[in-house]
């Protein structure tokens, strides 16, 4: 596993973006940085990143950004603040067959019944 720190200029990805979609192409300017960076197109972004891009808003997104990623042996990285816990390094549950525990049928049993 490789870990890696980066300071991330956002301000150089939104100079040529209209104000009101400044923090929308900023999270996208964070994933191609560390895409490139990386090495890797499989890149997972914390949502504390997002949210601290999105703090003042839509159109006026926080110009710097400091993050920590972890790349592992797969080739996913994952980003996150730095000096936060990430949230997101728990494996998703794999889609396929599932096979279903049946549960026994409970017999109901009526008033008089239990009134004996």
């Amino acid at each position: 596993m490789e870990e890696r720190a980066y300071t991330i200029n956002i301000r150089r990805g939104t100079l040529t973006s209209p104000k009101w979609e400044k923090s929308n192409d900023s999270v996208v300017f964070v994933r191609k940085f560390l895409e490139r960076h990386m090495k890797t197109k499989d890149v997972k972004i914390d949502n504390s990143i997002s949210e601290k891009i999105w703090e003042h808003g839509s159109k006026y997104p926080t110009g710097k950004i400091k993050v920590k990623v972890r790349k592992d042996d797969d080739g996913v990285a994952t980003a996150y603040l730095w000096g936060k816990e990430p949230l997101i390094l728990e494996e998703p549950k794999k889609k396929g067959k599932e096979t279903k525990i049946e549960e026994p049928v409970k017999e109901e049993v009526s008033i008089e019944e239990k009134k004996e």
